[in-house]
């Protein structure tokens, strides 16, 4: 799918598996994308390096509940101002950068949407706290 120019939305059913390296890069007209609940867990983090990178106009992302983790610099250089992590357990923010360089949130703005009784877990974990002020609860 990588370089598909002409892909506006992404819904991930629970029947994939993986995500591969930047299997997604460069789809310019991506805005949002949702992964379907259910299913397998997704998180084999060396298969997900980058898989959003430079969607330049990809502003959501829902996550659903098969994420343990999120691979490395997955939304780059995208416009990424809304994650919803609010199906997934606590994520641990390691020290790969799940969310990526030059994004709206890195910045401050926009929100990432957290389970309500993780909220201060998110708040006060490494690495996450960086985003402590656009953290909700959902």
């Amino acid at each position: 799918f990588s370089e598909n120019y002409y892909l506006p939305r992404l819904t991930v059913p629970n029947t994939v598996n993986t995500l591969g390296t930047a299997c997604f890069q460069y789809c310019d007209s991506l805005t949002e994308v949702t992964f379907e609940d259910g299913g397998e867990d997704i998180t084999k983090q060396e298969q997900m390096d980058a898989p959003f990178q430079y969607c330049i106009s990809l502003t959501k992302a829902k996550m659903g509940n098969r994420f343990k983790a999120l691979g490395r610099q997955m939304f780059a250089h995208t416009m990424i101002y809304e994650l919803d992590l609010s199906g997934c357990d606590f994520i641990p923010y390691g020290k790969t950068n799940p969310i990526g360089q030059d994004t709206p949130l890195n910045y401050g703005y926009g929100k990432i949407i957290v389970k309500q009784n993780l909220t201060d877990k998110y708040k006060e974990a490494e690495g996450w706290s960086k985003f402590k002020d656009i953290i909700v609860g959902q």
